[in-house]
């Protein structure tokens, strides 16, 4: 694992965690606003903190005699990741423009835990193209305006 990844992977898990732990605690000490739904997905961000943070941690982990790599702990995270933003849809349901953009990402990050698993460890030598780079800027740039347009319309 790339130096860079390790430090993200564990930048990631240690935000995730904190802002998992003080919603479940914001929950825990009985503030009326914050709903049952809200704090499962404060549940799904800690444990997709602690996988990420075990995914920075080390190459391999040992957990019930099987080995798990880093990769494999990336995956889990990303999924609890889609996970919260689809707890955060559950209760109030698709009723607005928001709503389906929160379930979308919910999916897109548990697709690309799952695309984590099905391709295995990544080759060091996985760099993107400049083709690659090219059409990830392109693509999220002409998505974050379509999003703005359609939001700026909508309301």
């Amino acid at each position: 694992m790339e130096q860079f990844q390790r430090r993200l992977l564990l930048a990631m898990g240690g935000v995730l965690l904190i802002v998992g732990v003080a919603l479940v605690g914001v929950w825990i000490a009985g503030d009326e606003r914050l709903r049952p739904f809200e704090a499962l997905g404060g549940v799904t961000l800690a444990g997709g903190g602690l996988a990420f943070l075990f995914a920075g941690r080390r190459e391999r982990t040992t957990v019930a005699g099987r080995t798990v790599g880093w990769w494999q702990w990336s995956g889990v995270g990303y999924l609890l990741l889609g996970g919260y933003f689809f707890a955060a849809v559950l209760e109030g349901g698709l009723s607005s423009l928001f709503d389906l953009i929160l379930a979308l990402t919910g999916v897109t990050f548990a697709l690309f835990g799952v695309q984590q698993f099905r391709n295995g460890e990544p080759g060091r030598s996985d760099e993107f193209s400049g083709r690659e780079i090219a059409i990830l800027v392109v693509g999220g740039t002409a998505m974050v305006l379509v999003v703005g347009l359609v939001l700026v319309f909508v309301e």
